[in-house]
């Protein structure tokens, strides 16, 4: 099997938790595959934990970005999580907003299953349609799309 890739590695959604574990996961593998330098930071902020994966590719980078309630903590909470991706050189391609979505988005009790909804950066979640659902494959497309730019235009 040498040359072919791996197989897609798939974004659970059963809790945050495993979601979070799951996106740097993918986010190390494509980052190892494309020669890119990532930076991990993970830190607990009251109930919440965010992360932020900074990828260093030549001249381009990009920064993922995003925060979740821990499971014990989800019953009262309005938003569970948040975040962006946003890449960093002039010509970038419009960033996203994301926002960590349960079943039943804005019924005040969060229940599996978990998504991360993306959103063109200048729309809300609660304003807007999700444009898209994050998932491994899309994740490495917007990795790829950012640090190779040139090769996605192609």
């Amino acid at each position: 099997m040498t040359g072919e890739r791996k197989a897609q590695r798939g974004i659970p959604d059963d809790t945050p938790e495993n979601i979070a574990r799951a996106v740097i996961a993918i986010a190390q593998e494509e980052a190892t595959e494309l020669g890119a330098i990532l930076e991990v930071e993970s830190q607990s902020r009251g109930d919440a934990i965010d992360n932020t994966l900074h990828f260093q590719l030549g001249s381009h980078s990009l920064t993922v970005q995003f925060e979740y309630l821990e499971s014990c903590n989800l019953p009262a909470a309005a938003s569970i999580g948040t975040g962006s991706i946003s890449a960093g050189y002039h010509n970038e391609p419009e960033g996203w907003n994301l926002e960590l979505l349960p079943k039943d988005f804005g019924s005040g009790y969060a229940s599996p299953p978990f998504r991360w909804g993306l959103y063109c950066e200048d729309e809300h979640p609660l304003d807007s349609p999700t444009a898209h659902i994050l998932d491994g494959p899309l994740l490495k497309k917007l990795i790829n799309e950012r640090l190779l730019p040139l090769a996605s235009t192609g």
